[in-house]
């Protein structure tokens, strides 16, 4: 019993850790646009979308293991977090590829050579990975509100 104690303890430290990455790279990402200081702002996403993945990972752990969670509300929470995984990893993958400025690599559709072909998926992917991230991430919130439901507030 001693043992499961410290691995829940453990867990709910890693969700903090990854919870206050995610808001960390969010704040980066928020106050430095890319279209001024674009390396940051990858860098704070990178993190805030590293965090945000890791802390949807953590909290699945505790709700279906130690938790007693009902099957619904896990099985939603563990769907969200290998999506955003996919998502996280997709969007990571087209970064690589598509480094360097969006606008500068954006080829004409008339060319079917297959680097163009390549770099049109990625341009298309690219904003879609990102948008399915934050979707998932988003979704991901909305399953505390039947937890935060049961809280009843009384007065002193």
């Amino acid at each position: 019993m001693e043992r499961k104690t410290r691995v829940f303890k453990a867990l709910v430290d890693i969700g903090t850790l990854t919870g206050l990455l995610s808001s960390i790279g969010l704040s980066i990402t928020a106050c430095f646009q890319v279209s001024n200081v674009p390396i940051v702002h990858y860098i704070g996403a990178g993190v805030a979308f590293a965090g945000a993945v890791g802390y949807m990972i953590v909290v699945s752990v505790i709700s279906s293991l130690y938790l007693g969670q009902p099957v619904v509300i896990c099985g939603l929470r563990w769907l969200l977090a290998v999506c955003g995984s996919l998502a996280a990893l997709s969007f990571l993958i087209c970064r690589i590829i598509g480094r360097g400025d969006e606008v500068d690599w954006i080829p004409d559709p008339s060319l079917l050579d297959s680097e163009t072909t390549v770099n049109v998926v990625v341009f298309y992917l690219l904003p879609a990975s990102e948008w399915t991230l934050g979707l998932t991430i988003t979704l991901f919130f909305l399953l505390w509100v039947p937890e935060f439901l049961r809280i009843d507030f009384q007065a002193p």
